[in-house]
């Protein structure tokens, strides 16, 4: 699996919100994901290869947001549930 910079994390979510919303998305996509750590980057990855039936892709995904995640993005996280 590729090792994801935080760069082009965030690079690979605009590019797909671009995808799938229209340029006019590039702006306000690249503002609101360069202010998540990577951690949260890749499991946001994760979850939209699984959503997409990339199991594979989301479990690697998921294992390097795993190894990245500091104690700060494991609050997000349960905030988020």
């Amino acid at each position: 699996m590729k090792v994801f910079t935080h760069e082009e994390a965030v690079l690979a979510l605009v590019e797909q919100d671009v995808k799938r919303w229209g340029e006019s998305e590039r702006a306000r996509a690249t503002s609101s994901y360069k202010k998540l750590s990577l951690g949260l980057l890749l499991l946001e990855l994760a979850s939209r290869a699984q959503s997409d039936g990339q199991t594979r892709r989301a479990a690697d995904l998921r294992a390097a947001a795993d190894r990245a995640l500091t104690s700060r993005d494991l609050e997000v996280v349960r905030e988020r549930k």
